[in-house]
């Protein structure tokens, strides 16, 4: 069930990407994230990202902005869509909430991921430039792993585990 659900999630974060990125440019602004370690577990199993960059689009303008994002990292690939709500509007300084839904692939054991989060920040926007934001997410979901998977372990070979997994990350993020 959850190879089904992450690839509908897979498809349809690529497909707003593309969306954003036919967008014109006045529609909405590029932005880049930069999650230095995100973890996510439950128990003994667990499914991190690190050092993931990803590359997006969100709408310019407006208290709520949709966004889209595909990226990569240390041994894995991500997409991500979701919405960003400021608390003061548009333009300015303030705390700002994210909701959005990821679909994660770590690509040494071909483990996989789809995970919904609520994320709470900060934005500061500097006059001229490009706004800076500081954003603690928890995501949630279901993940196919593959815990016996390792350099004396085929990957067909190793068992599939289905599970739940929950956790959180910190970013930095420029543009959003």
């Amino acid at each position: 069930m959850a190879r089904p659900v992450l690839a509908a999630a897979l498809a349809g974060a690529l497909t707003l990407l593309a969306a954003a990125l036919a967008a014109p440019a006045h529609a909405g602004r590029w932005f880049v994230d930069v999650e230095p370690l995100a973890l996510r577990r439950a128990d003994d199993h667990h499914l991190p990202s690190m050092l993931t960059v990803s590359v997006g689009r969100v709408r310019d303008g407006g208290v709520l902005r949709p966004f889209v994002a595909a990226g990569g990292g240390f041994l894995n690939v991500q997409a991500r869509a979701g919405v960003l709500a400021l608390a003061r509007g548009a333009g300015r300084d303030g705390p700002l909430m994210l909701v959005q839904g990821r679909a994660l692939h770590a690509i040494v054991c071909a483990e996989q991921g789809a995970f919904a989060g609520l994320g709470l920040g900060y934005r500061w926007w500097r006059a001229g430039t490009n706004p800076f934001a500081l954003v603690a997410p928890f995501e949630a979901g279901p993940a196919r792993l593959r815990p016996t998977c390792g350099p004396d372990v085929a990957i067909a070979d190793a068992a599939v585990e289905r599970t739940w997994l929950g956790g959180g990350s910190l970013s930095f993020t420029i543009g959003l």
